[in-house]
């Protein structure tokens, strides 16, 4: 019998995903569009968020493991809609992000979560970056248990993920959906 029909609880999702055990959806929710971690500042997850990188709303498809791997490891696999430049000016100023045009200017989204406008004319030189713009050390800087709870908001599937604050209701089951 598959762990979702067995209840629809967090337990449900650590059922399928035993390192999401004891993760909380909520909490989980907080780490990603706080300060500590920072992610929405560059990533957009169900439209809320930054769009300097990729969209991350179909990180619940996805296997935990990898993931995690692009937490831990962000320039193991890179997005290819995604990759960032090193920028050289000709006024000796160098830029590394990632790079679009907006209305005849070079935007470049930083590894800050900020947005610099160039004129195209001020570049010298464009090369692509090597690594991702994204910070590692994330999960170091979170600890084991807000890890847990980030992850458990990217990719778990239980059915009742945001009653698991405080003074949420009990979950339903399927049946009685």
């Amino acid at each position: 019998q598959p762990a979702e029909a067995e209840g629809d609880t967090d337990a449900s999702v650590a059922g399928v995903v035993p390192e999401l055990e004891g993760g909380s959806w909520s909490r989980g929710r907080e780490v990603f569009f706080g300060e500590q971690a920072s992610c929405s500042k560059c990533h957009q997850l169900r439209g809320n968020g930054g769009h300097i990188g990729p969209d991350l709303s179909n990180l619940n498809q996805r296997d935990y493991y990898s993931v995690l791997r692009d937490i831990v490891q962000p320039s193991f696999a890179i997005n290819p809609d995604h990759l960032g430049y090193t920028i050289m000016l000709h006024d000796g100023q160098v830029l590394t992000g990632l790079v679009r045009r907006e209305e005849g200017q070079l935007i470049i989204g930083t590894a800050k979560a900020e947005e610099v406008r160039i004129n195209p004319e001020e570049v010298e030189k464009i090369v692509p970056a090597t690594i991702s713009i994204m910070p590692t050390g994330i999960d170091e800087a979170l600890g084991p248990d807000k890890l847990r709870d980030l992850m458990t908001f990217l990719v778990g599937t239980s059915p009742n993920m945001p009653n698991d604050r405080p003074g949420a209701p009990p979950p339903r089951s399927r049946d009685e959906v």
